[in-house]
Order: C-alpha cells, then structure tokens, then sequence
C-alpha cells in the first residue's frame, strides 16, 4: 500500500451541525501554501480524496483529511475489444 500524501493548505471540515443537507464539507485554503504544493506536483491533473481521519482530534471533532489519489490500474488503462455479435449482415428488409 503506498504512503498517503496530504494536500499542503487545503482544509476540510464536516458541515457545521445547523448546515444545510446540501452541504457536502468545508473547505479552507492557506493560498501560499497550496500554490507552493501544486507548483510541486507531475501532470496535468491532481486527483484527490476527503476522508474521515482514523483516529479523531477531540480539539477538532469536524477535521476530514484531504490526500491525493495516486491510485492507478494495473497494467494501464487499456480498455477490451468490444465483442461482435454473430449476427448476419445480410438483412433481408
């Protein structure tokens, strides 16, 4: 399993108790900080996930984690041929 990589000035947080439903988290950005992380990174695109942590701060009871989502499919991305059907062309209508 790979090491989890945290996104640097990127906070979330569980919607405050009297949020609306529609609220999914909350986020919070330290801007030096996030442009100085994503000035670090490969590619084009950086594909991230919000967790909920595995062990809970007491002081902060509402901290999710943001980490990256490096995760990707053995052997590439290679899709399989679709199948043809063994029907005949040859319609007669």
């Amino acid at each position: 399993m790979n090491e989890v990589k945290f996104v640097k000035g990127l906070f979330a947080n569980k919607p405050h108790e009297r949020a609306p439903d529609f609220i999914v988290c909350e986020l919070s950005i330290k801007a030096d900080e996030l442009v100085g992380f994503l000035n670090d990174q490969d590619g084009e695109w950086i594909n991230l996930q919000v967790k909920v942590p595995q062990k809970t701060n007491p002081d902060k009871p509402r901290r999710l984690t943001v980490a990256i989502n490096d995760w990707k499919p053995e052997g590439g991305n290679q899709r399989k041929p679709a199948k043809k059907d063994d029907f005949d062309d040859d319609l007669p209508f």
